[in-house]
């Protein structure tokens, strides 16, 4: 009889990305917290995210660039002119004025799944915005 050991974590497609907005210097430990608050509150894993998408001017972020490299997670950036042509359901006068686009977070997520709907509209956690959208497997059935 051959047995097969099944493994200890279940096994998601990597098909979310997470849009990120956040300010100058914000810690890993703030943009980290405020991901998986979001992931809880819509009973998402972590294990199904495929990367993070943001704002090409943040894409140098140290808080950022650690969680990703501590997650091994690829961070996709996008310029404010590309973001700004996206359909986003909130956009923010301030956020366009301060950053050039009126969305960071939901509309590099949309940018980065190759989608134009969200499964997650922004959500704020002490100065993070966070966005979630869900890719398209390349091939149906096919993860």
């Amino acid at each position: 009889m051959v047995r097969f050991d099944t493994p200890k974590t279940p096994w998601f497609p990597k098909l979310l990305w997470v849009g990120v907005g956040c300010g100058r210097l914000t810690p890993r430990s703030l943009i980290e917290t405020a991901i998986q608050q979001v992931l809880q509150q819509y009973n998402l894993e972590e294990n199904a995210i495929a990367g993070i998408a943001t704002l090409d001017s943040k894409g140098n972020e140290p808080g950022l660039v650690e969680l990703c490299e501590a997650k091994n997670w690829p961070l996709r950036t996008f310029s404010s002119e590309l973001l700004r042509s996206v359909q986003v359901p909130n956009p923010s006068a301030r956020v366009g004025t301060a950053v050039g686009t009126p969305s960071v977070a939901e509309a590099a997520a949309l940018q980065a799944a190759g989608v134009k709907t969200l499964l997650v509209s922004k959500q704020i956690y002490r100065g993070s915005t966070v966005a979630i959208a869900q890719a398209q497997p390349k091939t149906p059935g096919v993860f």
